[in-house]
């Protein structure tokens, strides 16, 4: 009790992806996080929540500056002292929030909190593999829609290579995997979790969610809302109703704003490209030359071409070797 009485007067601090495709974050663990919060029903005066427009830095790696990506999700804990302490990824991440009061499994029985484990690590180990694939490693689907959706949220200069470093990082670890055997495990995944939940309100039974609901909802709803071009997974949700009703019931309760904010940004996409759309048949090609009075097209063009040629070359020169700068000279 007193580390929590400690913890409520700093200040925390929670970083995570940003939103895109009516999703509030296009990163799963991520979204994950913010919906466990939202399950918790965890004051959103204790914790400063910013959505992540850096995504890298700088660090030092064998005395070499090197630019490395920041997990997300990052919780940093201000105290009242001024000292530091930084949580990195999912898992220390919620530990920490825990500690903090937003705790979901605090009344579980042992072996409950067992089962929470267990079905944690299931849905990340079967789930993540085949996203990642799907999101970095097909062409078609990294360029049309995880680029961008990444992009908007990274700052000058990261955005210049962030996307690649990611499309690294992701090949480094699912490039030498069968990519059919990993869809297949998510599709198989997908189904043993759908026949869980049954028409349960939550996926353990429980009486209250817990951090598996979080992490189901989160993957269900990146599949079901991401604009991929080849999505399987999304194909074989639409036969497990289970798990597209948690989706759009979680949806509903906890990011019906974002939904909204999405589609009116869609709408005024749309009506910007309705109202910039040019009638290239309303245009004739013409002679830029024919205002020009005839008797002087030939010296305005002479000369236009005389001026390119003395500018191209000066450009140049400082290129040329100096023994043929000599000659030219």
């Amino acid at each position: 009790s007193n580390s929590v009485a400690s913890a409520s007067m700093a200040t925390a601090t929670l970083t995570v992806t940003g939103p895109d495709w009516g999703v509030a974050s296009v990163n799963p663990l991520s979204l994950a996080t913010l919906t466990y919060l939202k399950l918790c029903k965890y004051p959103s005066s204790k914790l400063d929540i910013q959505v992540d427009s850096k995504g890298f830095e700088f660090r030092l790696v064998d005395a070499r500056p090197q630019l490395l990506q920041i997990p997300t999700p990052r919780l940093a804990i201000t105290k009242p002292n001024g000292e530091l302490n930084v949580f990195d990824g999912f898992d220390d991440v919620l530990a920490e929030l825990r500690t903090l009061g937003a705790n979901l499994e605090y009344e579980l029985s042992s072996k409950q909190q067992a089962d929470v484990f267990l079905w944690q690590t299931y849905i990340v180990t079967k789930l993540e593999p085949a996203l990642a694939t799907i999101q970095w490693l097909d062409a078609t689907t990294f360029q049309q829609a995880t680029r961008q959706a990444h992009n908007k949220h990274f700052r000058f200069p990261h955005v210049l290579i962030s996307s690649r470093i990611l499309k690294r990082a992701a090949a480094s670890r699912f490039g030498d995997c069968d990519q059919s055997q990993l869809l297949h495990d998510a599709v198989e995944a997908l189904e043993a979790l759908d026949h869980k939940l049954g028409e349960q309100s939550t996926v353990l039974g429980t009486a209250q969610p817990t951090v598996v609901d979080a992490l189901l909802y989160a993957y269900v709803s990146i599949i079901t809302h991401a604009p991929w071009q080849r999505n399987d997974l999304r194909t074989a949700l639409e036969a497990m109703p289970n798990l597209m009703k948690l989706e759009e019931t979680m949806t509903q309760a906890y990011f019906a704003d974002v939904q909204r904010q999405f589609q009116r940004e869609q709408r005024s996409i749309a009506q910007r490209q309705a109202s910039t759309t040019i009638n290239w048949s309303s245009f004739k090609l013409t002679d830029p030359l024919s205002v020009i009075p005839g008797p002087y097209r030939k010296v305005v063009t002479s000369t236009t071409i005389a001026v390119a040629a003395i500018a191209t070359f000066s450009y140049l020169k400082q290129y040329l070797p100096s023994k043929l700068l000599v000659v030219v000279d």
